[in-house]
């Protein structure tokens, strides 16, 4: 009997082996838990519009590279067009990709530093990502370049965006090492002019650990005393509360702060008498958070690269000048966040806070309560 049972697994193993289901990865890696979606209809007909370029399980997570169409100015009043987009998805939900609120973000988290440091010789780069932060990295005259990714299969997917970003951890400037960024920064006394920390969003565990007070110190005993750290905040998607444990957390390690909106410019139309238009950008749209802190003093003046590579970029984002996309500063904010908790290695608050507004209409709420709180110092 025993035997009988052996031999009849063996035979459904191999059966499950070789005749395993297909299964259509374009509905795995949709991301249902985060990108909301009704039922099982709309998630079929949003993943039949999508074509997997690369799907990578490793042991981290799970990788996708997805390429769709998406149709913009579907109102009654406006002409309809499309993009075909690529976007990089890891366990389902979109770290970055080609459309405008992340090429104008991961342009924006290179970009910035640029244009505030004096001059920088070289740079740190944290989560790898799409490449397209360390595309724009490479534009400038620096050194040296070390870009941190933890998992393999992210490199593999940088390179179908390659196009984007021109080869760029082909450069030979660029060092690229595939470790923890934690272990890595234990490791080495070296000292950065800029370094540019972008992992996914806090309620994500392993991500959580690169927000703490703890890895935050470690950022700031790697940069030279001139040096910025340039740290990305989804404030699109996050309650004001989990918002001012971050910003606690940050100035606490952080004199100087400068927070900037990676505002994208708003489409507009003009029409023509024989019915074709043109689009044109006029005004902005809120964008996420990207928060500069150093050791010394932070001055903004409009720094100018015309006639470089790196205005060609400024261009495709319809960067206008510095002071569009500036915020507040840490002088601003003195007390705002005063009655916040820290996130700790030991308390990883901000894990857990961070989730709940996950479902929430938190959509522009945090860059709105910065600026009611700084219409009431003014008053």
């Amino acid at each position: 009997m025993k035997d009988k049972i052996f031999f009849g697994l063996v035979g459904l193993f191999i059966l499950l082996l070789f005749f395993r289901p297909d299964y259509d990865y374009r509905l795995l890696n949709k991301g249902i838990y985060f990108h909301h979606v009704e039922d099982y209809g709309q998630l079929k007909e949003l993943a039949e519009k999508s074509n997997v370029l690369f799907y990578k399980r490793s042991p981290y997570s799970s990788i996708t590279v997805t390429e769709q169409k998406e149709f913009f100015g579907t109102e009654a009043d406006k002409p309809t067009y499309f993009e075909t987009l690529k976007k990089l998805r890891i366990n389902g939900k979109i770290q970055c990709g080609t459309g405008k609120f992340d090429i104008t973000t991961t342009t924006l988290q290179a970009a910035l530093p640029l244009l505030l440091h004096k001059e920088p010789r070289n740079a740190l780069n944290i989560g790898i990502g799409c490449g397209l932060t360390q595309g724009v990295l490479n534009i400038y005259p620096l050194e040296s370049i070390d870009a941190i990714e933890v998992d393999p299969a992210v490199l593999e997917a940088s390179e179908y965006f390659n196009d984007v970003h021109n080869n760029a951890l082909k450069d030979s400037r660029v060092n690229v090492i595939v470790a923890d960024a934690r272990n890595f920064l234990l490791t080495t006394d070296k000292k950065y002019d800029i370094i540019v920390n972008t992992p996914s969003h806090p309620w994500s565990s392993p991500s959580n650990n690169l927000f703490t007070k703890e890895f935050f110190e470690m950022l700031n005993e790697h940069i030279e005393e001139d040096g910025l750290v340039v740290q990305w905040y989804a404030s699109l998607s996050s309650s004001t509360r989990s918002f001012k444990v971050f910003y606690k957390t940050f100035s606490e390690v952080f004199p100087h702060i400068v927070i900037f909106s990676a505002k994208v410019p708003k489409a507009n139309y003009r029409f023509f008498k024989n019915g074709s238009f043109e689009i044109y950008y006029q005004g902005f749209e809120q964008g996420e958070l990207i928060v500069i802190g150093s050791k010394s003093p932070i001055k903004i003046s409009e720094k100018s690269f015309a006639g470089t590579e790196l205005e060609k970029y400024l261009k495709i984002i319809h960067f206008t000048k510095l002071s569009d996309y500036y915020v507040a500063d840490g002088e601003d904010l003195e007390n705002f966040a005063v009655d916040s908790k820290y996130n700790t290695d030991d308390k990883p608050v901000l894990e857990f806070l961070s989730s709940q507004s996950l479902y929430s209409d938190s959509y522009g709420r945090v860059i709105k309560e910065i600026q009611d709180y700084l219409k009431r110092g003014a008053e």
